[in-house]
């Protein structure tokens, strides 16, 4: 899976991570193919896009350079949710909240695109977020 992973992940962000200095870092394979993880790095930060076979959702984090590649990047006060740190839906009442973060069934390629739009318009806020938010 994480073969697939990574050819999709260059085809649908290849773009942006060359336009952005980003080069390939790591690619792994966790609890027997279940989890897959790709790690693109720049002199900036590390995103990594983390595709559940359990949950059917590919989710992407914004972290310090120095970030192992390997860590569980949940919960690392150096890595953070790209929707976190876009603040996606602040503000929004609940209904409209759940619209915003619901994930109807898509397919790998749709969320991919999804997350490329995300970064293709707001990259350089998700930055300036990351590093207000992360320790000295």
């Amino acid at each position: 899976m994480h073969d697939d992973l990574e050819r999709l992940v260059e085809g649908v962000l290849g773009h942006f991570f060359m336009s952005h200095g980003f080069v390939p870092s790591s690619s792994l394979n966790r609890r027997n193919g279940l989890i897959s993880e790709v790690v693109y790095v720049s002199s900036e930060c590390k995103v990594k896009l983390y595709d559940s076979q359990v949950d059917g959702e590919i989710n992407c984090f914004l972290a310090t350079v120095s970030t192992p590649d390997g860590a569980d990047w949940a919960g690392l006060d150096r890595a953070f949710y790209l929707r976190d740190l876009l603040e996606v839906g602040k503000g929004l009442p609940l209904e409209e909240l759940m619209q915003v973060v619901a994930s109807p069934a898509r397919g790998r390629q749709e969320q991919l695109i999804q997350i490329r739009n995300l970064l293709l318009q707001g990259y350089k806020n998700a930055l300036a977020n990351l590093r207000v938010r992360t320790p000295s």
